[in-house]
């Protein structure tokens, strides 16, 4: 969600949406083949015995997910990773398409900030497919982003988010919550004038880099449950919130009563918005209760960027 192909690096200018199978046939012109004869799509690369040789610990390390929770992401993206041809995929000089986990596998590690030349070697393929898996994985994940959303009009499951902060709060005192709430800039290269149409947008000049602006909310369990990157990088938190539907559904009143979001100074206090006090001393418990309970969003995007 947080991604974009320019966040994540060119992908390949030639590489294509569809199977690359043509890249990596002897019939391809266009082909490397170096590449597909010593890096071929999967070639000598079975998930299975890459799985047996992990432990459950040396699995999370490597792919940042328990192996339960990694076939439940798959099982939700296996049909958008599919094969569509599986014939053309086989002209492939290993004989056969890479099998979906490996396909998730090799995303996850690049999203993790490893190197295609690395995965060229774990994995057995090319860096055109590589980058092919990281871009599937991308566009499959995108595919099923519009099950997060802010129950703004669902009054029980917003019960649920509430007794689930007091819960998590010291003392159980801490009512009303809902969601913490808070922007995050997310550095990237400079996108390419193919990728947007003014690069300039992008750039911050007090991060001296081009980012991403992500605005999110998540629950006391630190995850998401609303994200949106619409906002030039260069605004600011609030009034990039101010500008999304949610935002503006907020602001006008459309949170239930006594139900409130979680946000630091940036953010203007309102009846669906508690921030800090302006550093008053007869306030000092509230801003402690108040900073605890919007860790959660701290929390979330720090485990996203690690």
């Amino acid at each position: 969600m947080a991604y974009s192909k320019f966040a994540l690096g060119d992908g390949d200018s030639d590489s294509d949406w569809g199977d690359l199978s043509s890249e990596c046939s002897s019939d391809s012109d266009d082909s490397d083949d170096s590449d597909c004869d010593v890096f071929g799509s999967g070639r000598d690369f079975s998930w299975d015995e890459h799985v047996q040789r992990l432990s459950e610990a040396q699995f999370k390390l490597r792919y940042r997910l328990s192996f339960h929770s990694f076939n439940k992401l798959l099982a939700i993206l296996a049909p958008s990773l599919a094969v569509t041809n599986e014939k053309q995929a086989c002209n492939c000089r290993s004989g056969k398409p890479v099998e979906l986990p490996t396909r998730l596998a090799a995303a996850l590690r690049y999203f993790a900030g490893g190197d295609p030349q690395d995965l060229m070697l774990i994995y057995g393929m090319s860096k055109m497919m590589v980058m092919h898996c990281v871009w599937r994985v991308v566009d499959a994940i995108h595919k099923h982003l519009d099950n997060m959303h802010f129950p703004i009009d669902d009054v029980e499951k917003l019960k649920v988010l509430e007794a689930e902060f007091s819960a998590a709060s010291r003392g159980g005192f801490w009512r009303g919550q809902v969601g913490a709430i808070d922007g995050v800039h997310f550095r990237m290269e400079c996108p390419t004038e193919r990728d947007v149409p003014d690069a300039q947008r992008y750039y911050v000049d007090r991060k001296n880099s081009y980012c991403l602006l992500a605005m999110a909310i998540c629950d006391s369990k630190r995850r998401f449950t609303w994200v949106d990157i619409g906002m030039a990088p260069s605004t600011h938190d609030s009034t990039a919130w101010s500008a999304t539907p949610l935002g503006m559904r907020v602001e006008a009143g459309d949170l239930p009563y006594p139900f409130f979001l979680n946000g630091d100074s940036a953010f203007t206090v309102s009846p669906s918005m508690i921030t800090p006090s302006n550093n008053d001393p007869a306030l000092d418990d509230f801003d402690f209760y108040q900073s605890s309970n919007r860790m959660a969003i701290e929390c979330a995007f720090g485990i996203l960027i690690r």
